[in-house]
């Protein structure tokens, strides 16, 4: 029978990560939600409604990220 090493949480790196990856990662992702928005508004003529069914979001919900996002 195999030998297993036995690890404690302690013993594992989670939540290492770094600062300047982790906010680039946010960047990331604010840049591609606000593409995402802006080419479902221009493709549906800003029309927020049919660009929220797109984006399978709730109707309020563009309105936040625009907002957000100074759109």
């Amino acid at each position: 029978m195999p030998h297993h090493a036995a690890y404690a949480l302690a013993d594992l790196p989670l939540g290492r990560t770094a600062p300047e990856a982790e906010a680039a990662s946010v960047n990331d992702l604010d840049r591609g939600e606000r593409q995402a928005i802006e080419q479902a508004l221009k493709k549906h003529a800003f029309n927020i409604s049919t660009a929220a069914t797109e984006l399978e979001l709730s109707r309020g919900t563009p309105y936040r990220r625009m907002e957000k996002h100074g759109l």
